[in-house]
């Protein structure tokens, strides 16, 4: 599921426009998806790369209504910020 050698999960699944095109704005600025993970609150797509001042830009002018969410890291999962809309989200590592 997280190999990165593997072929990226199909987004098909992500049914909020919104969260699909961060995802593709962050594929076209290089990063990859690792993994579509359920979790209570949303279908998360997992980025490999954190978020890119220059997406992060795009999502703002594109999206200024969508909030940006920030993590702190636990023993059992990193620090990580994204977005989330409509039960389908985009989560990126946060630096260590």
């Amino acid at each position: 599921m997280f190999g990165r050698d593997e072929d990226p999960p199909s987004l098909e699944p992500v049914k909020s426009d919104v969260i699909r095109w961060i995802i593709e704005t962050a594929v076209a600025d290089g990063n990859r998806v690792l993994a579509l993970v359920p979790w209570t609150l949303a279908l998360v797509a997992h980025m490999r790369d954190g978020l890119t001042p220059q997406v992060r830009d795009l999502v703002t002018r594109h999206h200024p209504d969508l909030d940006y969410f920030e993590e702190p890291g636990t023993p059992h999962n990193r620090a990580h910020g994204g977005y989330i809309q409509d039960g389908f989200s985009v989560s990126f590592p946060l630096a260590d």
